[in-house]
């Protein structure tokens, strides 16, 4: 593994999954279980837990689809760019940018052992390599190269 494919693992699993997650929720609520199908005092215990969270998922689902379409698309605008600077903030820990007055080494191990060092000390930083993927990625979109 390399930098770029680190930070395409990052854009998947950082960026894109929880981005999806949110927007499912927002778009299809799960529904909530009558207190009473909980037997158990586990089952009470967790089914409270998940009763309020499907509580609040249904909730955000309305005030969501009560907004026009503008008002859907800059909520998805704005829960991208939020996972996406996320991310960034985290590379640029990474990095040695911030307030964090030190370096990381970032190792990667696959499943033979193989250590690959995904941040050389005079390598190309974390954030700049996820700027790049994600221009390349822009650019394959807009060249209508992109499949959804």
């Amino acid at each position: 593994m390399d930098a770029r494919e680190f930070i395409e693992v990052i854009q998947r699993e950082a960026i894109d999954a929880p981005y999806k997650k949110i927007l499912k929720e927002l778009l299809h609520p799960k529904p909530t279980m009558p207190m009473e199908a909980w037997t158990s005092e586990v089952d009470k215990s967790v089914g409270m837990s998940l009763h309020a969270r499907a509580e609040t998922e249904q909730r955000r689902a309305r005030w969501f689809h009560d907004l026009d379409d503008n008002g859907r698309e800059l909520v998805k605008e704005l829960l991208q760019e939020c996972a996406e600077l996320s991310a960034v903030s985290i590379l640029n820990v990474l990095d040695g940018i911030g307030s964090y007055e030190g370096s990381f080494k970032l190792i990667a191990m696959d499943e033979k052992g193989n250590r690959t060092v995904i941040n050389p000390e005079n390598g190309e930083m974390l954030h700049d390599v996820f700027y790049d993927v994600r221009a390349e990625a822009e650019r394959t979109a807009s060249n209508g190269d992109h499949q959804p």
